[in-house]
């Protein structure tokens, strides 16, 4: 029987506007936290953007950036994050201009990324607003 391996990680009020990303090692407007992925079998994703009381819409991309580092963390990370191909159900979660959304997607089998950890980010294309953007994180395990 499978089970739910950890809490959920979450980014909570991500600011979707052109502000600077939090890690200089990535490009995305909003970095999630590095999750562990060794002995899991399969991620969820839960996405929600309202953009209530804006008329900036948000248009921009959500990843899922992996690294085999031991430890993300830490300054001397070796390998550093890399955005797996993004599939269908990802490239369908993007925000392509509503000005309020939803989405989730999930990774299993042949599209589970075999990497010691991961973490979701959403780069901006345009638009969007600050302290927006909510995204819950949960990986299973056997």
């Amino acid at each position: 029987m499978s089970r739910f391996k950890n809490n959920p990680a979450y980014i909570v009020a991500g600011d979707m506007s052109n502000a600077t990303p939090p890690d200089s090692r990535s490009t995305a407007t909003v970095v999630g936290p590095w999750i562990r992925l060794e002995d899991m079998d399969s991620i969820g994703v839960q996405i929600k953007w309202p953009l209530t009381g804006t008329t900036t819409a948000a248009t921009g991309a959500f990843d899922l950036e992996v690294t085999n580092d031991e430890d993300p963390n830490v300054s001397r990370s070796v390998l550093g994050p890399v955005a797996i191909t993004r599939t269908a159900d990802m490239t369908s979660s993007n925000p392509s201009g509503g000005t309020s959304g939803k989405a989730q997607f999930t990774l299993a089998g042949a599209n589970f990324p075999r990497f010691k950890w991961g973490r979701v980010v959403y780069t901006r294309a345009s638009g969007g607003a600050a302290g927006v953007l909510n995204v819950a994180v949960n990986v299973r395990g056997t």
